[in-house]
Protein backbone atom coordinates (compact mmCIF):
# COMPACT_ATOMS: atom_id res chain seq x y z
CA UNK A 1 0.00 0.00 0.00
CA UNK A 2 1.36 3.41 -0.98
CA UNK A 3 0.90 6.02 1.70
CA UNK A 4 0.83 9.66 0.74
CA UNK A 5 0.09 12.91 2.53
CA UNK A 6 -0.44 16.26 0.87
CA UNK A 7 -0.75 19.71 2.43
CA UNK A 8 -2.47 22.64 0.79
CA UNK A 9 -0.04 25.50 1.37
CA UNK A 10 -1.66 28.25 -0.69
CA UNK A 11 -3.50 29.19 -3.84
CA UNK A 12 -2.87 31.26 -6.94
CA UNK A 13 -4.38 32.22 -10.29
CA UNK A 14 -2.83 31.29 -13.62
CA UNK A 15 -2.12 34.64 -15.33
CA UNK A 16 -2.98 33.28 -18.80
CA UNK A 17 -6.11 31.21 -18.13
CA UNK A 18 -7.31 33.08 -15.00
CA UNK A 19 -8.00 29.62 -13.49
CA UNK A 20 -7.52 29.45 -9.73
CA UNK A 21 -5.57 26.52 -8.31
CA UNK A 22 -4.37 25.16 -4.99
CA UNK A 23 -0.64 24.92 -4.35
CA UNK A 24 -0.03 21.57 -2.70
CA UNK A 25 3.03 20.02 -1.05
CA UNK A 26 3.44 16.31 -1.65
CA UNK A 27 5.00 13.98 0.92
CA UNK A 28 6.97 12.13 -1.76
CA UNK A 29 9.76 14.73 -1.65
CA UNK A 30 11.49 17.22 -3.92
CA UNK A 31 12.19 14.80 -6.76
CA UNK A 32 8.46 14.67 -7.56
CA UNK A 33 6.42 17.35 -9.36
CA UNK A 34 7.60 20.96 -9.02
CA UNK A 35 10.28 20.33 -6.37
CA UNK A 36 7.76 18.38 -4.29
CA UNK A 37 4.81 20.68 -4.99
CA UNK A 38 1.97 20.55 -7.50
CA UNK A 39 -1.00 22.64 -8.56
CA UNK A 40 -4.56 21.37 -8.69
CA UNK A 41 -7.64 23.15 -9.97
CA UNK A 42 -9.64 24.98 -7.29
CA UNK A 43 -13.39 24.69 -6.85
CA UNK A 44 -13.87 21.37 -8.69
CA UNK A 45 -13.01 19.00 -5.81
CA UNK A 46 -10.41 17.35 -8.06
CA UNK A 47 -9.14 14.12 -6.45
CA UNK A 48 -11.41 14.91 -3.48
CA UNK A 49 -8.97 17.59 -2.33
CA UNK A 50 -11.74 19.92 -1.12
CA UNK A 51 -14.06 17.35 0.45
CA UNK A 52 -11.46 15.21 2.23
CA UNK A 53 -9.60 17.96 4.04
CA UNK A 54 -8.59 18.45 7.66
CA UNK A 55 -7.02 21.60 9.07
CA UNK A 56 -5.62 23.08 12.20
CA UNK A 57 -5.77 26.64 13.42
CA UNK A 58 -2.78 27.75 15.50
CA UNK A 59 -3.48 29.31 18.88
CA UNK A 60 -0.60 31.35 20.25
CA UNK A 61 2.86 31.21 18.75
CA UNK A 62 6.20 32.92 19.18
CA UNK A 63 7.77 35.41 16.80
CA UNK A 64 11.40 36.47 16.51
CA UNK A 65 12.40 32.93 17.39
CA UNK A 66 15.97 32.05 18.34
CA UNK A 67 17.62 28.87 19.56
CA UNK A 68 17.54 28.35 23.31
CA UNK A 69 20.34 26.78 25.30
CA UNK A 70 19.65 23.19 26.28
CA UNK A 71 18.96 24.28 29.85
CA UNK A 72 16.77 27.20 28.66
CA UNK A 73 18.98 29.76 30.42
CA UNK A 74 18.89 32.26 27.56
CA UNK A 75 15.14 31.99 26.99
CA UNK A 76 13.89 32.99 30.41
CA UNK A 77 12.01 30.56 32.59
CA UNK A 78 8.92 32.76 32.43
CA UNK A 79 9.16 33.28 28.65
CA UNK A 80 9.80 37.02 28.96
CA UNK A 81 12.47 36.91 26.27
CA UNK A 82 9.98 35.60 23.69
CA UNK A 83 7.27 37.69 22.07
CA UNK A 84 4.03 35.73 21.70
CA UNK A 85 1.15 36.44 19.34
CA UNK A 86 -2.28 34.89 18.91
CA UNK A 87 -3.70 33.75 15.60
CA UNK A 88 -6.99 35.36 14.54
CA UNK A 89 -8.94 33.10 12.22
CA UNK A 90 -9.95 35.25 9.21
CA UNK A 91 -12.95 33.02 8.49
CA UNK A 92 -14.59 34.31 11.67
CA UNK A 93 -15.09 37.68 9.92
CA UNK A 94 -17.39 37.04 6.89
CA UNK A 95 -17.08 40.63 5.61
CA UNK A 96 -13.29 40.28 5.42
CA UNK A 97 -13.55 36.93 3.62
CA UNK A 98 -16.03 38.38 1.10
CA UNK A 99 -13.77 41.40 0.46
CA UNK A 100 -10.78 39.10 -0.14
CA UNK A 101 -12.80 36.97 -2.59
CA UNK A 102 -13.91 40.04 -4.52
CA UNK A 103 -10.31 41.30 -4.74
CA UNK A 104 -9.11 37.94 -6.09
CA UNK A 105 -11.93 37.83 -8.68
CA UNK A 106 -11.05 41.34 -9.87
CA UNK A 107 -7.46 40.29 -10.72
Amino acid sequence: MIKQVVSIVGWDTDPETKQQHWIVRNSWGEYWGELGYFRIVMGKNALGIESEVAWATPGSFTVDNFPCNEDGSNCGADGNNMKAMSYKDPSSNPALVKRRQLRRQAK
